[in-house]
């Protein structure tokens, strides 16, 4: 995986500095900074879009519906470990989200349950205490009739 990333990014550099140098050696001043200027912000937009998918935490709101998998504090920030509770054949995703006091609260008491080795499964309600209205619940285990 690591190894297609960078494939990926060497590939994307070469691509550029062919670009560049397509620009100028071919072009009036002012075309190449236009073409220059696009090439950059083009540049940007795909390594932005590419550290996204890496594995890094993101930003983007969390799904309506998780499976909390695993919670990481760090100084201002938490690092929640989640999967889509809709779609079971999602891959996990990193998430970071602020901190706060009373989403600590929330947090840890998931934690708790967890290390009690309860399943846990979060859902996002506006109405909740914490600034990012999460709420956990246990899943209730389905044992199978013999």
């Amino acid at each position: 995986m690591t190894i297609d990333i960078i494939a990926l990014i060497i590939l994307l550099t070469l691509f550029y500095s062919l670009l560049i140098w397509i620009i100028h050696k071919k072009q009036y001043f002012r075309n190449k900074l236009i073409l220059l200027s696009t090439v950059i912000v083009f540049f940007m937009f795909i390594q932005s879009q590419l550290f996204n998918n890496l594995g890094y935490p993101t930003s983007e709101s969390l799904p309506d519906k998780f499976l909390l998998l695993y919670v990481h504090k760090t100084k201002d920030y938490f690092i929640v470990l989640t999967r889509d509770a809709d779609n079971m054949s999602s891959t996990p995703r990193l998430h970071k989200l602020k901190y706060s006091l009373n989403l600590q609260k929330t947090l840890v008491d998931a934690q708790e349950s967890m290390k009690q080795g309860h399943r846990i499964i979060g859902s996002i309600n506006n109405n909740d205490e914490n600034y990012y209205g999460i709420s956990f619940s246990k899943i209730k285990k389905q044992v199978p009739a013999k």
